[in-house]
């Protein structure tokens, strides 16, 4: 009897550490995703208060451009060149260029802090995602020529790719607790 009583404590004193131990791991989990969302929604701050009117500002120019400028007879299809041409005559106009660099500075720096796993992917897909696909696929051109030069756009490229993946349902996700969070975006990624 004595044996087993010793048994039966080491076996609940084991037990109790493995249960410590993961909960432990879990907690740590937990306040790890918390902190890269937290990054997260600190840029969404920069964004949506110094960045915003800077960001409406070029999307206006940009939408009174192209309505101005692309002939629609044609649906506004433009061969690849012609529609380079436009980009570049769109940032010589004003402060065109200077919008598009703070923007692309700042899409890059998410890009960059999502492909450091410092930002979580999902909240900035939330908070941004959106707006850096459109980004991109306006202005094309010159991020493609940007990237070929060796200036830094890889942000933008990597997290455009990942929005891709995302919306095709083959996410590069790490090893995350997604039962510990509840995420909108995680259940339209399936």
């Amino acid at each position: 009897m004595n044996n087993t009583v010793r048994l039966v404590i080491t076996t609940l004193a084991v037990l109790g550490f493995f249960a410590w131990a993961i909960f432990d791991v879990i907690q740590t989990q937990v306040e790890r995703h918390d902190a890269i969302a937290g990054r997260a929604f600190d840029m969404a701050r920069e964004y949506r208060g110094p960045l915003g009117a800077a960001k409406a500002q070029f999307s206006d120019s940009w939408n009174d451009y192209l309505n101005t400028t692309v002939d629609s007879y044609n649906g506004g299809n433009l061969d690849e060149k012609s529609y380079s041409d436009l980009v570049d005559r769109f940032l010589a106009i004003g402060n065109n260029y200077e919008g598009f660099i703070t923007l692309s500075t700042f899409y890059e720096e998410v890009g960059e802090c999502v492909d450091a796993d410092l930002c979580d992917f999902w909240t900035a897909r939330s908070l941004f995602g959106a707006d850096i696909v459109s980004f991109y696929h306006n202005m094309y051109p010159v991020l493609e020529r940007e990237r070929m030069d060796g200036h830094g756009v890889d942000g933008i490229v990597s997290f455009v790719d990942r929005m891709n993946d995302a919306d095709r349902g083959a996410v590069h996700r790490g090893f995350e607790f997604q039962f510990m969070r509840s995420n909108p975006d995680h259940a339209n990624a399936r």
